[in-house]
Parts: C-alpha cells; structure tokens; sequence
C-alpha cells in the first residue's frame, strides 16, 4: 500500500522535499540515488536530512491528494512559494512543472541524441519506412520533418550507407520501374531524365534537392535548374 512522506533539512528543521511511495515498506522514502533532483542532492550533500513518515498503507488516491495538499502547504522553492524542491504540483504526471534554462538545455541534449541514434538504427529506419509506405505527406509534414533532419547531425558512415543504397542496382531499377515517375528536365543540359532519381544519380546531386526545385520550394542546387517534363500530345 502507499505511504506519503517528507525530508526534513537537518539545518533549519524544515521540509524540503513531499513524496509518495508505492510499497508496504516505505522504502521509497529512504531511497538516495533512484530519481531524485540535482536540487534535492545539493541539499542533502551540504546539511545531511531525516525522513518524516506521513501517513502508511493508504489508497493511492488518497496519497496523490494529500501530496498535492502538502506541496501546496510548504511551497515550492522554484516558484518563490515555499520550502520544497518539489518541481511538480504532486498527484498525476508533471502538473505544475516549470522548466529551467538547464532542464531545457539538457532536454534539448537528449533529443538530439535520440534522433541521432534513431537515424543510424537500421531496425528504427525500417519501421519508419514500412509506416509511411503509402502515405502521402502534406506539406506542413514535409517542412516540419526537414526542420528536424536538418537539426540532427549524421555521421559519415551514416551518409556513405544511405548513398549506397540508393546507388545499389537494386534501388536504380526499382526507381526506374515506379509507375509514377514524373519526368524532368534540366535547364542547364536540356536533358530530359525519367525521374528526380535518375537525374539526381546523373549528375550527382541530392533526390531531394531535384524534387524541391519541381516543386518550387528551391531555386537551384549546385547550379542546377529543373523543371517536371509534360509531354505534348
């Protein structure tokens, strides 16, 4: 059953920290390491704390409630209320929580190392491809996508794979033998190539790059102009 307790700072007597434990024994309450704040560590490092018990073997409803209460009593340090280091309101989630220029900073960290890690996972990068097989992007997807791709950073092994693949002889045919290839032609050569693809292998610049400027979201991509090819009938 639940049980509720709080830390008392050892220098001025005074609660610092409320939370809620899940097991029969409060061992939540005396745990050091497990999820707790660099706030709490830097408080507990410098003036030392005991552990109040507050009310055991309660419903889990009644702990969220009388957390709430008691983080509302004492305060919140971050907030300029009170005494608690407490970053959230108590009860479900992470009501009430403000993030520092620190926690943002080091959120900011850990995203980017996800999406790193996410686009050098061969298994991640099949599930992303067999879940958008299909499905046509609107163009707020295509920009907010490009935003975060441009703000991931990829490794050279990581570029030097992907343009093996799409050079393979495997990729080339599959490319030429879409149904729906819209042929373009390029401005500069007047050659007309059956695809962005084939164009972007030829002359060796980005597939996305060809298409962008079709589409007119890009003027140029290494000094080359293109244009979708329609043929007269």
């Amino acid at each position: 059953m639940p049980h509720i307790y709080r830390h008392i700072r050892l220098d001025k007597n005074e609660p610092f920290y409320v939370g809620i434990g899940l097991d029969d024994i409060p061992k939540r309450a005396y745990e050091t390491k497990k999820r707790r704040s660099q706030w709490w560590n830097n408080i507990v490092n410098k003036y030392g704390y005991s552990v109040d018990i507050l009310f055991e073997n309660v419903t889990i409803d009644f702990a969220k409630e009388k957390e709430k209460e008691f983080i509302s009593l004492y305060g919140r340090i971050d907030l300029g209320t009170g005494t608690l280091c407490n970053q959230t309101n108590g009860g479900d989630g992470i009501n009430g929580w403000k993030a520092n220029a620190e926690n943002k900073i080091n959120m900011s960290k850990a995203a980017k190392i996800r999406g790193t890690s996410m686009l050098n996972n061969p298994e991640v990068i099949a599930k992303r491809a067999n879940s958008n097989r299909g499905k046509k992007r609107t163009p707020e997807q295509c920009e907010r996508l490009a935003a975060w791709q441009r703000g991931v950073s990829k490794s050279k092994e990581f570029i030097d794979n992907m343009r093996k693949r799409m050079l393979s002889p495997e990729s080339v045919e599959k490319s030429r033998n879409q149904i729906n290839c819209k042929k373009v032609l390029c401005l500069n050569n007047n050659i007309i190539y059956r695809s962005c693809a084939e164009a972007s292998r030829q002359l060796g610049i980005s597939h996305s790059g060809v298409s962008m400027i079709c589409t007119g979201r890009l003027e140029s991509i290494k000094g080359y102009k293109f244009i979708h090819y329609k043929e007269s009938k």
